[in-house]
């Protein structure tokens, strides 16, 4: 009886560490990703960001969590700006990040503010002006779920602030 509960216990720790997994991105899909955030940001006159494997890592860690734990949720971390994505389908990086910028035909100008960053803040992260560096990971749950997390440095969507303080 012990052998078969150690058995059990073994095929149930197996289960959950390999019936999610991440993504590992290869360096065109980071490139994809880079080059989607940067079209946007440019359009605006904000500087490129560059790719952050601190951030991507950070990334990796939060999209398992998300696939693990099958949550949608933010981070609790305030290091960090983050915007994520659920998909049921294999998600293409040029295709989340248009997903996000989509909220631009909400943003005109104004200031961050606790009342309005939920309706453009994931577009509004992508071309902050002081943001330099990005970082992003996809994970997958059991269920073929995906969970695409990217990661901001320094954050972005300051409370009273403009993405673009020039505009």
């Amino acid at each position: 009886m012990k052998k078969l509960w150690i058995l059990f216990i073994f095929a149930w720790v197996w289960q959950i560490s390999f019936s999610q997994k991440i993504i590992e991105l290869t360096p065109a899909q980071k490139q994809q990703f880079l080059d989607a955030h940067n079209a946007y940001r440019k359009k605006i006159g904000a500087p490129p960001l560059q790719w952050s494997e601190e951030l991507e890592n950070y990334a990796k860690s939060w999209a398992k969590f998300l696939a693990v734990n099958k949550k949608f949720q933010h981070s609790p971390s305030t290091k960090y700006g983050e915007n994520l994505y659920q998909s049921t389908f294999k998600p293409e990086p040029a295709q989340i990040v248009a997903q996000w910028a989509a909220e631009s035909k909400f943003y005109h100008g104004q200031k961050v503010t606790l009342d309005n960053y939920w309706i453009f803040g994931h577009y509004t992260q992508i071309i902050w002006e002081q943001t330099k560096y990005v970082g992003c990971a996809i994970a997958q749950d059991d269920k073929g779920f995906y969970y695409v997390v990217c990661e901001y440095s320094p954050p972005g969507n300051r409370i009273g602030q403009k993405p673009v303080e020039s505009r």
